[in-house]
């Protein structure tokens, strides 16, 4: 049987197809989240998916996706159902992706720290506990969307080194013409903010930059983290692209609290293709 299993965030999805222990065929697509897209811009991306598994039977779908709870589940497994025409469908939650990707059927702390953050206690089956997710506006915290914001705002308040201000403005040139406008209109604010993020890691050793790049992960700490120092005996699992790239930073904090177990998941869709193939 042919199980095609997706994980979504909102820069990227990673697409396979597995049939038993086989990988039979993989690829990548834009992101998709239903809480910052509209269904047709999400079904034009599930269309170009169908288009690169035409020549592939697919007879189950396993699809986990940032934004993906609530309406956004519904929205989700109706798009794919409408396009695979297809009834075994499963549509989760990038946190539950997370937490079964990373902790082995076992029992962690499970943290996204990617385009946006999460975390959650997981008995590496189901989420056992979790906080509620804000998003980009009220919530995200250390995420890339996070240090967007606080880079940009950074930026607008003069508050960067001359040279700082210099190298921003010509990496991305556009801010300097009515970016403002353009930012609040887009559609997909939280993955534009999160293009900023890349700057940050490259000029990390500033020591401005060093700053806000701390202060972004005690903020991670405080809301998604210290609720679950009385578990600390556990391991930690932190998933995502700015937690990957803060691997140093985040290390040495949190070995000052407590946290002595720590793993970096850098590509959850391995470690999902391995869950399902010993316990779906």
């Amino acid at each position: 049987m042919n199980q095609l299993i997706v994980e979504a965030g909102t820069s990227k999805s990673d697409w396979c197809l597995i049939n038993r222990e086989k990988l039979v065929f993989e690829f990548t697509t834009a992101g998709i989240n239903p809480t910052t897209q509209g269904k047709s811009n999400i079904l034009s991306i599930i269309e170009i998916a169908k288009q690169n598994l035409k020549s592939h039977s697919i007879h189950a779908i396993n699809f986990y996706g940032a934004g993906c709870k609530g309406m956004g589940q519904v929205v989700i497994r109706e798009l794919l159902e409408y396009c695979f025409n297809l009834q075994n469908i499963q549509a989760e939650s990038d946190l539950l992706a997370a937490a079964r990707s990373s902790c082995g059927a076992k029992k962690g702390i499970v943290a996204i720290i990617g385009t946006g953050s999460h975390s959650c206690l997981s008995d590496g089956h189901q989420i056992i506990d979790q906080k509620p997710s804000l998003g980009y506006l009220l919530g995200d915290e250390g995420s890339g969307n996070y240090y967007g914001k606080k880079i940009l705002t950074a930026y607008f308040y003069s508050e960067l080194s001359r040279e700082l201000i210099e190298l921003l403005e010509s990496e991305f040139p556009f801010i300097q013409q009515d970016y403002l406008s353009a930012l609040y209109s887009n559609p997909r604010i939280s993955y534009e903010l999160a293009q900023f993020f890349p700057f940050l890691i490259r000029h990390k050793h500033n020591n401005h930059i060093q700053e806000i790049i701390q202060e972004g992960i005690a903020e991670f700490y405080k809301q998604r983290i210290k609720n679950y120092e009385d578990q600390s005996s556990f391991p930690l699992y932190i998933v995502g692209n700015v937690g990957n790239a803060l691997k140093e930073e985040y290390l040495a904090y949190l070995l000052e609290k407590g946290f002595y177990i720590v793993h970096f998941n850098p590509r959850p869709i391995e470690g999902l293709i391995q869950y399902h193939t010993q316990y779906v």
